[in-house]
């Protein structure tokens, strides 16, 4: 049966800087099997204090034209350490910073950013969320035990990269459930079981190519659609 993996789960993200005003992004160093290649995302390393954790930001504070501000809460994930880092296609990511995760689940992380792109929100579990950042004030708010929760707020950009990703997600997760459920058909020797769980796998496979391919062709913001690209099955 045919299987789809979505990237951010396996540590194959997808990662490109882009221009909104044009509408367009701008191939670098392109990767086999990925749509639009890789345009890495710069970014100066986030401010630290001595302890080596981010120091957290007033909520007043006015971001200046380069700089972010990253604060959220996670639950399920009290005095663990969280990190940003920015994704590379090559696996070799940057880390920007570190900090843990307070009482209430809440953190911060403030620091430099010249051009917008995909960042990487890791526990040290690999537990991990891909988000769009630039510069501004960001609001991240997920869950340690699902990851399929979360969301962004910051910009409508961020906003609707999440929510394909939640989307596309949930799609993997009902893929992997029907196919766990045609494997031990199988394994008993169940054939009318491994009949329909085959039927079923096809229908939610072609829906979910076909969600694939709308946001691709319908999303006016490029890094979401070249990422719905790079999820799409090329022998389809």
């Amino acid at each position: 049966m045919k299987q789809i993996f979505i990237l951010f789960l396996t540590g194959l993200l997808f990662s490109c800087s882009s221009n909104t005003d044009s509408g367009t992004s701008t191939p670098a160093n392109p990767g086999s099997g990925n749509p639009g290649g890789k345009n890495e995302i710069a970014a100066s390393p986030a401010q630290e204090n001595s302890t080596g954790t981010e120091t957290s930001a007033p909520a007043n504070i006015t971001p200046s034209s380069t700089e972010f501000i990253l604060s959220g809460k996670i639950a399920n994930a009290v005095s663990q350490p969280v990190i940003l880092e920015r994704y590379s296609l090559l696996q070799n990511q940057q880390t920007l910073g570190s900090a843990t995760i307070s009482g209430d689940g809440s953190f911060t992380f403030k620091g430099q950013i010249t051009e917008k792109g995909l960042y990487l929100i890791r526990l040290n579990n690999n537990i991990n969320w891909l988000v769009v950042l630039d510069a501004g004030n960001y609001n991240f708010n997920a869950d340690a035990s699902n990851i399929y929760k979360y969301t962004i707020d910051g910009s409508p950009e961020s906003q609707s990269f999440a929510a394909f990703i939640v989307k596309a997600g949930e799609n993997q997760a009902t893929l992997n459930q029907i196919n766990n459920q045609y494997n031990i058909a199988r394994a008993r020797g169940q054939m009318q079981e491994m009949i329909f769980a085959q039927q079923q796998y096809q229908e939610k496979y072609a829906a979910h190519q076909n969600y694939l391919r709308s946001v691709m062709d319908t999303s006016k913001y490029p890094l979401t659609a070249v990422f719905a690209a790079s999820l799409l099955n090329a022998e389809d």
